[in-house]
This record gives structure tokens, sequence and C-alpha cells, in this order.
């Protein structure tokens, strides 16, 4: 009767061992499948190496950095995809809005030197020469020749308005 017991519960207890070893194989798949989906669930903000891949893809991006995932850092292939996933969402969410800005300031300088440059030739007195060729992007040059229009008009009136000063200061 001893044996039998014994062998029944080696049965039960390497049963429980194949059944905690197929969930473990069951949620690792589950884990890969949501970070294919581009799904983040509780269990993935609860990582430690989703919140790991977080952090070093925003900071590799922020600092200009090459996109490098270094996954060697996790043992468990379930932390790997995690940390791999998280930091490409974040490396990508970064660099895009990195982009967005750098072309917004560019614009922006291409205005304002279009602006200065306008500005300069109308108090000058010469002639509307819109120079787009120092802007390689289109919407540069059309910034540029937008401020160049700009500033000359500014100019023009600014200019208009000394002469009518020294003509007044001339009469009297």
């Amino acid at each position: 009767m001893k044996r039998y017991s014994v062998w029944v519960s080696a049965l039960v207890i390497g049963a429980a061992a194949v059944g905690i070893a197929n969930e473990g194989v069951v949620m690792a798949n589950q884990n890969k499948a949501g970070v294919v989906a581009g799904v983040v669930n509780e269990q993935q903000l609860s990582s430690a190496a989703y919140r790991d891949g977080l952090y070093l893809g925003k900071r590799a991006a922020e600092r200009g950095d090459s996109n490098h995932v270094a996954t060697g850092r996790w043992a468990r292939e379930s932390d790997r995809v995690l940390f791999a996933s998280a930091y490409e969402q974040a490396f990508r969410e970064v660099a895009a809005r990195n982009q967005n800005v750098d072309a917004e300031k560019a614009n922006v300088a291409a205005y304002r030197d279009g602006l200065y440059l306008g500005k300069l030739d109308s108090e000058r007195g010469d002639d509307p020469h819109v120079a787009v060729g120092r802007w390689s992007n289109a919407s540069h040059r059309a910034a540029f020749a937008e401020g160049y229009s700009d500033g000359y008009q500014g100019g023009d009136t600014a200019r208009a308005a000394q002469n009518k000063l020294r003509l007044a200061q001339n009469i009297r």
C-alpha cells in the first residue's frame, strides 16, 4: 500500500509540474502575441523589461543615437521580446516627434531668413529678388518666399513713412 501511494503522489506531482510548465509557455506566447499586436496590457506595464525598454528607447532617441536594441541584458525570451518591443515603440515615437520639431524649426528659419533679406532689399531700394536656391526642401523654399514678400512689403511701408517724414521736415 505504501508503494502505491508513493507512485500516486509522484504521478500527481509530475502532472502538476507539467501543468505549471505548460501554463508558463502559454503565458509567454500570450505576451508575444500582445507585443506583436501592439496591445499593452497590465502585465506588460508591470514588467521590468518592458519599462526598461521604454526608458532606454526614449533616451536613445532623445540623444540622437541609432536604433540599437540590446536584448542580451534579459535572460528569459519573453523578457527580451517585451524589452525589444518597448524600445522600438519609444524610439519611434520620440524620433518622429523630434523630426516634426526639426522640420518646423527649419520652416521658421527659412521664413525669418526671407523676412530679413526682403526687408534689407526694400530698405536699400533694390528691386525684389527672391533667391530661394539656398533652401533645398520645397516647404522651406515656400516659407522663404513668403517671408521675403512680407519683409519687402514691410520695408516699403517703412521707407514710405520715412520719406513722408523727411518731406515734412523739409517743408518746415
